[in-house]
């Protein structure tokens, strides 16, 4: 993969279901695996091929081709998630693209570590979860 990929370029690598896919199956089991308090999760061409739904091998062959380097890195043992792509899949599990019912203010319990008073309260701002005091602002 060459380094001087535009940001375009690289988004462009998400506008495939299957890579998606693959980034989830990859998210899943990095998510269980930190469930026993272990490192890294490293899945296998094979693992992989089992929990994405495409045609054939030659196919996930290219798509992991495609997102190796970028958002997958592939040693001996397997593919693990890159640094971008932890961050991106996150984004993508957690819908946060989409616009979120808001809520809020709620009063909550708690202490304002600035003020030292207990009017904090919770509220959904431009798609942030926010705790504020109204005491001190």
């Amino acid at each position: 993969m060459a380094d001087n990929r535009s940001a375009t370029d690289i988004f462009r690598l998400l506008a495939d279901d299957t890579r998606v896919g693959i980034l989830r199956a990859v998210a899943v089991a990095q998510y269980e695996l930190e469930q026993v308090g272990a490192g890294a999760a490293e899945l296998t061409f094979s693992e992989i091929y089992g929990h994405v739904d495409v045609e054939n091998t030659s196919k996930l062959s290219y798509h992991l081709g495609e997102l190796t380097g970028t958002y997958l890195r592939k040693s001996d043992d397997g593919y693990s998630l890159s640094h971008a792509g932890e961050r991106i899949v996150r984004f993508i599990v957690s819908r946060n693209y989409e616009q979120p019912e808001s809520f809020g203010p709620e009063p909550i319990d708690g202490v304002c570590v600035f003020c030292g008073e207990e009017a904090l309260e919770a509220k959904l701002s431009h798609q942030f979860f926010r705790i504020d005091c109204t005491a001190c602002e």
